[in-house]
């Protein structure tokens, strides 16, 4: 007896409905994608002709592929997820979907985002595919819910690992190589938000009950690690702009500073005022984001060569 009880057998027999299906899908984390565009000003900088078909085809596919890892997690998790004050509302935790009913909707979801991976391929000759980074985000998601989600710190590494493949994906999509120095800046960045993630759980006092990797990390630990990934993002990204042949002369800088300082802002709103979001609440619900974004894009043109 596991003292959980297990969603009601005739869940089945209930009408359809479209809307816990939807919710499933955690469509307010797509917004995750955005890595994807990151090298966006510095591809077109550097000569690059970006088909918007094909980064449109790439963020959703993408999108509907951690849509479906979502998916086969509420499936793994419903059982924790029933203790858990909010989580015990998502679809299958709660009953509304079974678990044989959330499993073909996953794998529908999921090949729906392969097969939207592929078109690109199949356009141009992307290296490496969309397709197989797609393939190896699956992969390592599978290594994650079953072995290193468990395992402090490494946990994390796996969760920046999943941005860094954003990352690439979009420099896939643009035909262009990434610089060492900017893979290094995206993968810390990610790293941070991971951190950011972790920090959060623990502000809202979930303890190993919900995540058992929990047990191994400490707020003042944490709060050290988030400003040195922090520090080491911000100088990373100096060093890129600092030497970088995109940029005019004396411009260099300017979106650095809106870096640092968003940076700031998000180890502020998180460590400091210890709301308890998590990284995607921070960008959907809080004020700054919506304008410190679209500034750094703004600095990046006005900076570099056209």
């Amino acid at each position: 007896m596991t003292g959980v009880s297990e969603p009601r057998p005739d869940s089945d027999s209930r009408p359809f409905k479209v809307g816990p299906y939807v919710g499933l899908l955690r469509i307010p984390h797509w917004i995750k994608s955005l890595f994807i565009l990151l090298p966006l000003p510095f591809a077109v900088a550097s000569g690059g002709d970006p088909d918007p078909l094909n980064l449109a085809l790439g963020i959703l596919g993408f999108s509907l592929l951690s849509s479906g890892v979502y998916i086969f997690n509420d499936i793994h998790d419903r059982h924790s997820d029933q203790k858990h004050p909010v989580k015990k509302q998502r679809a299958v935790a709660a009953g509304i979907v079974s678990p044989v009913s959330a499993c073909l909707w996953g794998i529908l979801v999921s090949l729906a985002g392969f097969a939207l991976l592929s078109f690109p391929g199949l356009l141009l000759p992307f290296s490496p595919e969309p397709w197989l980074l797609g393939g190896c985000y699956l992969a390592g998601n599978v290594l994650y819910t079953f072995w290193a989600r468990s395992l402090p710190w490494l946990d994390v590494l796996f969760l920046a690992s999943f941005f860094l493949a954003r990352l690439t994906l979009g420099c896939s999509l643009m035909l262009v190589n990434a610089s060492g120095m900017l893979i290094v800046t995206g993968f810390l960045l990610a790293l941070n938000l991971a951190l950011g993630k972790r920090y959060s759980e623990l502000t809202r006092g979930y303890g190993p009950e919900y995540r058992s990797s929990l047990s191994g990390y400490r707020l003042p630990v944490l709060s050290r690690a988030l400003a040195l990934t922090m520090v080491a993002c911000g100088l990373t990204y100096l060093w890129y702009c600092l030497n970088s042949d995109l940029f005019k002369p004396g411009n260099w800088w300017w979106s650095v500073v809106v870096v640092v300082l968003g940076l700031f802002l998000y180890f502020r709103e998180l460590v400091f005022h210890e709301k308890g979001r998590d990284p995607v609440e921070v960008i959907l619900k809080s004020v700054w984001p919506r304008w410190i974004i679209p500034l750094w894009i703004l600095m990046v043109i006005l900076g570099i060569k056209w």
